[in-house]
């Protein structure tokens, strides 16, 4: 339970980060030529501004992380990972729980039409949720490496 309000600041901070990159990634001529669904996003990205992105993915993946721990916590009663094993314990719920919101965001228009591109070329719920694990699995490194954990 100590180890949350960290956790939760590790991870809007790698969410923001991993949206930035992939802002950058959508002007990319290379990468946007090669990845459709990257070449999409852009739509979304120069109608907002680049902090305001990355504010949003962050409150989006804090939100989603909040509903993670609240269910590994009934289940398991883990709250944030400390191990490999509570790891991939949260990943498995975290995917559940990332496809879930994926598509309630593009059901609800959370974010307004802009994104339609990026969910009629890519499907709404399997890359929310892998972007979801994938920001988990980074902030549980980063959090070992910086010892918060």
């Amino acid at each position: 339970m100590k180890y949350i309000f960290k956790f939760f600041i590790l991870l809007f901070i790698v969410s923001f980060i991993c949206d930035l990159v992939l802002n950058f990634s959508s002007h990319n001529k290379y990468i946007s030529s090669q990845l459709k669904a990257i070449d999409a996003l852009r739509y979304y990205f120069d109608a907002n501004n680049f902090m305001i992105c990355g504010i949003y993915a962050g409150l989006t993946l804090v939100f989603a992380m909040t509903i993670n721990i609240i269910i590994t916590q009934l289940l398991f009663n883990i709250d944030v990972p400390t191990n490999m094993q509570e790891l991939s314990k949260i990943l498995v719920i975290g995917f559940i729980v990332g496809y879930f919101l994926d598509i309630c965001i593009y059901k609800m228009k959370i974010f307004g039409n802009l994104l339609d591109p990026f969910y009629k070329e890519a499907g709404a719920g399997l890359l929310g949720a892998c972007a979801f694990d994938f920001a988990i699995l980074c902030t549980y490194v980063v959090s070992k490496i910086l010892k918060f954990i």
